[in-house]
C-alpha cells in the first residue's frame, strides 16, 4: 500500500514537472509577436514625429534669424543714403576731386534700383556682378558716409595743405575714397598719404586728385569720413545642402569691388521705391525701371526678401505662393507666373517691410 502510494506520489510531480518544462505556445507567441511590433511602432512613429518637429523648428528659427539679420543690414544701409555729415545733400551737394570718383552727385546716386533683367547697364560697378546676380531678383546700390567721423585737430591752412585728424579708428589708407564734411561745405577727395599715429596725417595731391585744392580750408569742426558704396544682390554662394540643392545668398559688393557673403538662405529680392510727388506730396510706390521714376524724389523703399531653410524641413513639396513687393512668387510650373521658386521640401517665408531714408526731407 505504501508502496502504490509512494508511485503515486511520484507520478504527479513527474507529470508537474513536465508541465512546467511547457514552452509558449504559438499563439501565445504570436500575440507577444504582435503586442510588441504595435509597441515599437508607436515608439518609432512618436521618434518620427519628434525629429520632423524639431527640423521644423531649426529651419524656422533659422530662417526667422537669416530675415532678421538680412533686413536689419539693408535698413541700416538705405537709412544712411546720401548722408554726408551734418550738411543737408538736397541743399550742399559734394564736390568731387577725387579721380574716377565713384559719384559726381551724391544726391542723385545715393540710392539706385536696378530690376534683374540688367539691360542698359552702364556703371562699370554694376557690370561687374551682371553674371553674379540671380535672375528674377532685384539688386539696389547704396552711397553715403561711413557713420564713423573723425574731427580734425587743428584748421587747415589753406585749402590745399594737409589735413590732421586726432586718429585713424577707422583705418584709412593711401588711395582711399573720403569726405571731409562741416554743416556747410562737403568735398570727396583721394587720401594719396597717411601717416602718423596722433595726430593723424592725410594727404590729397593732385596724383589722385583732379587738384589738391578742396573747396575751403577745413576748420576744427569739420569731420573725415570714408566713402562707401555698396551693392546688395542675390546669387549663388557655390554651396550646395546634403541633397545637392543650391544655397543662395545675399552678397555685398563695396566700392573697392570687394564682395562679401552677409546672410544665406535668400531666394529673392523684391524693392518698390516710394516716390514723393512734387506737386501733392503722395507717395507712390513703384519698381526700379519705372521709366518717369525719379530716384531724387524716393522718400522709401518697400523691401522683400524670400528666404529658405538650406535643407529640407517638410514632409513634402512646397507649392505655396508668397506675396512680395510689387510680385507674387509662385510654384514652378504655375501658368502665367512671373517669378517662380522650386517644388522642393525646403521651408519658405517672405519677409516684407517699408523703411524710410533720413536724409531726404
Amino acid at each position: 500500500m505504501k508502496i502504490a502510494c509512494r508511485k503515486q506520489r511520484s507520478l504527479r510531480r513527474r507529470g508537474l514537472q513536465r508541465e512546467a518544462q511547457r514552452g509558449f505556445t504559438l499563439v501565445e507567441m504570436m500575440i507577444a509577436l504582435t503586442v510588441g511590433l504595435v509597441m515599437m511602432g508607436g515608439i518609432m512613429q512618436i521618434f518620427v514625429s519628434s525629429k520632423q518637429s524639431y527640423n521644423m523648428s531649426d529651419a524656422l528659427s533659422g530662417v526667422q534669424e537669416n530675415g532678421r539679420v538680412a533686413m536689419d543690414i539693408l535698413a541700416q544701409g538705405i537709412r544712411a543714403a546720401g548722408y554726408q555729415g551734418c550738411a543737408d545733400p538736397a541743399s550742399i551737394p559734394a564736390v568731387a576731386i577725387a579721380d574716377n570718383p565713384p559719384t559726381t552727385n551724391l544726391f542723385q546716386n545715393a540710392i539706385r534700383g536696378f530690376e534683374t533683367t540688367l539691360a542698359g547697364w552702364a556703371p562699370a560697378d554694376l557690370v561687374a556682378i551682371q553674371d553674379d546676380a540671380i535672375d528674377g531678383t532685384d539688386v539696389l546700390s547704396i552711397q553715403h558716409a561711413s557713420n564713423l567721423g573723425i574731427a580734425l585737430t587743428s584748421d587747415m591752412a589753406t585749402s590745399a595743405a594737409a589735413i590732421q585728424v586726432g586718429s585713424n579708428a577707422d583705418g584709412f589708407a593711401a588711395g582711399d575714397v573720403l569726405f571731409i564734411s562741416d554743416c556747410d561745405t562737403v568735398d570727396i577727395f583721394r587720401a594719396t598719404a597717411v601717416a602718423g599715429g596722433g595726430p593723424v596725417t592725410i594727404a590729397h595731391a593732385t596724383s589722385q586728385n583732379s587738384s589738391d585744392n578742396l573747396s575751403k580750408p577745413y576748420g576744427t569742426g569739420a569731420l573725415v569720413m570714408r566713402y562707401q558704396f555698396n551693392t546688395y544682390f542675390i546669387r549663388d554662394t557655390g554651396r550646395t545642402n546634403a541633397g545637392g540643392e543650391q544655397i543662395l545668398g545675399l552678397f555685398q559688393r563695396d566700392v573697392a569691388g570687394n564682395v562679401t557673403e552677409l546672410v544665406e538662405g535668400i531666394e529673392s529680392m523684391q524693392i518698390l521705391y516710394g516716390e514723393r510727388s512734387a506737386t501733392s506730396g503722395l507717395v507712390r510706390f513703384v519698381p526700379g525701371d519705372t521709366a518717369d521714376l525719379d530716384m531724387t524724389e524716393v522718400v522709401s523703399l518697400r523691401i522683400g526678401l524670400l528666404l529658405y531653410s538650406v535643407g529640407p524641413a517638410l514632409d513634402s513639396d512646397n507649392a505655396l505662393t508668397f506675396a512680395m513687393p510689387g510680385v507674387d512668387v509662385e510654384p514652378v510650373g504655375t501658368a502665367g507666373a512671373v517669378l517662380t521658386h522650386p517644388k522642393d521640401r525646403r521651408l519658405r517665408r517672405a519677409f516684407v517691410t517699408t523703411i524710410n531714408l533720413r536724409n531726404r526731407s
